[in-house]
Order: structure tokens, then sequence, then C-alpha cells
């Protein structure tokens, strides 16, 4: 990036033109729909106008050279439409979390990792809402943790019996 800063940030413009161009044709393809009023996506329900945003190759990136470079293009994109529904992040992007929690425009941030940094979550609870992995075994102890408003638990089971045993030691409190 420091290499050639002016062209580094050139293709990053150009990127978030290609990116807000695709964005607004898939929203004008999903309006031409009869009642569409939103869609679920990943964990729970987009309102029409939304987009997904998330990040995997960022991770490589410093804060500094994050803010520098990348942040002022994910402004911009997340500006671009009513609702930014998720952000996903996971262990190796946490160092750049305040950056995400800083766009105004993202509402609901996921994780794709378990074992996160509880109290940078709770500090944005009520300002954000949080979609939180974790282990069937682990579901107690994550409400426990961190509440349930705002939350998202998102777990996975290995078949219906196992869903159904989750179901019910939850049931027993």
């Amino acid at each position: 990036c420091y290499d050639s800063p002016d062209e580094v940030k050139r293709f990053g413009q150009k990127c978030l033109e290609i990116s807000r161009e695709f964005g607004k044709w898939q929203h004008e393809l999903i309006a031409d729909q009869d009642l569409f009023d939103g869609s679920w996506i990943t964990l729970g329900w987009a309102p029409a106008g939304s987009m997904y945003f998330c990040e995997h190759s960022i991770v490589s990136y410093s804060p500094d050279t994050y803010q520098e470079f990348i942040y002022p293009l994910d402004q911009a994109l997340t500006n671009s439409f009513e609702h930014c529904m998720f952000v996903g992040y996971c262990k190796t992007a946490g160092h750049l979390m305040d950056f995400y929690l800083g766009l105004p425009k993202v509402e609901v941030m996921q994780s794709c990792e378990e074992n996160l940094d509880s109290e940078r979550i709770k500090k944005h609870l009520g300002r954000k809402h949080f979609v939180i992995s974790c282990a069937p075994q682990d579901v107690r102890k994550t409400v426990e943790e961190f509440g349930t408003r705002g939350i998202c638990i998102s777990t996975y089971c290995a078949s219906i019996a196992e869903s159904q045993a989750l179901i019910e030691s939850l049931k027993k409190r």
C-alpha cells in the first residue's frame, strides 16, 4: 500500500464504484418482484434496501493501514445503502472491530468465531446488534454472559436428535 498509495486509493475507488453499482443492480432486480419487502440473509431478516457486508481479506491489514486506505471506502459503501445488516468478522479481524462498530449504517454484526471479546461487545449493545456463534453446549453460558437483548445466538447441531436435546436442555432453567 505504501509503495504506491495513490494507485492503491484509485484502485479502491474503482472497487467502491463496482460494489455500489452491483448492489444497486441487485436491489433493482429484487424490487421488481411483487410484494418484496426484505429477505432472509444468513441468520436474520433484512429489510429491503439492505446489504450484507463482509471483508475476509482485510484481516492482514494493520489498523493504521485499514484506517487510511479501506475505512473511507467502507464508510462510502455502507452509506450507499439504506441498511447495512451484517459485517462478518472473525478472531483474526478483531483488531478492526472498533472500526466496524464505528460505521454508522451497520446495524448488526456477525461473528464467525467463538471466544469473543465480550467486554467490547457489551459496550456496544443497544447501539448495535450482534450475532454470536457458539457450540450447542455453550448456549446457556453465552446467554448468561451477554444476556438476550440485542443478541442472536447462532449454533449448530449435527442431528435432529441433538437439536431436540438442546431445546429440551434450554427449557430446564
